[in-house]
């Protein structure tokens, strides 16, 4: 939805904010645009307060560098983390395109405390996993690692973080480049992938999935 497209639904934007704060909200959370957004929020500082940075923040996901706080901040705020539609993660050293992620919301965390909490990969995990629970709009979710890296440092998070992804419903595609699911059961001991949270998502079938060159092996349905 184009924020043209909701200004034309509306007689004027007196009429748009005499409408409860949740159900602009709602309507709002349609809007995918950045600059739709940004746009929007420009036509009164009533729906600027509302938007910035509550949406404008909070659609995309694109990072490289391991955020426990800001797994955190989205595990503790389901209100924000819900319109998230998109997140990728890709390897520390790709610098091909520019990090996306909430700021202005976020807590900031003494440098002391943040490298504490770095080493508590269970936290970071367990934060993760919420997060993506409440992320009842994502549509993509895209992981790219290097060839010698492996997704989680316990095989134990790798299936939990796939576990709570394989619960979204609105999760549309899924995309992995790496070494993904080397603890699963091969082939001939699990044809139908099932052992593994991905394969026995009662949605997988209707994710359109893509992979790369060193990854689990899911082919496209």
């Amino acid at each position: 939805m184009h924020a043209s497209e909701l200004e034309g639904c509306l007689d004027n934007t007196m009429s748009f904010m005499s409408l409860a704060r949740e159900t602009l909200e709602e309507i709002i959370s349609y809007i995918d645009s950045h600059q739709d957004l940004i746009s929007l929020a420009l036509v009164s500082p009533a729906l600027k307060a509302i938007i910035i940075p509550r949406h404008s923040q909070y659609r995309v996901i694109r990072i490289r560098e391991d955020m426990p706080h800001l797994w955190a901040h989205l595990a503790q705020r389901a209100d924000l983390a819900r319109t998230i539609k998109v997140v990728h993660l890709y390897e520390e050293f790709d610098f091909s395109s520019p990090q996306i992620y909430p700021t202005t919301l976020v807590e900031a965390i003494p440098r002391k405390e943040r490298d504490s909490r770095g080493k508590e990969e269970d936290s970071k995990i367990r934060n993760m996993c919420q997060a993506l629970r409440h992320m009842t709009a994502l549509r993509e979710f895209a992981w790219s690692l290097s060839s010698t890296a492996l997704p989680t440092v316990r095989r134990v998070h790798e299936d939990a973080i796939f576990l709570a992804l394989s619960q979204c419903k609105s999760l549309a595609h899924l995309a992995l480049w790496g070494r993904f699911a080397e603890h699963a059961p091969g082939v001939d001991r699990d044809p139908s992938g099932a052992a593994y949270p991905v394969r026995s998502s009662p949605g997988y079938h209707r994710l359109s999935t893509q992979i790369g060159a060193g990854s689990f092996g899911i082919s496209p349905i």
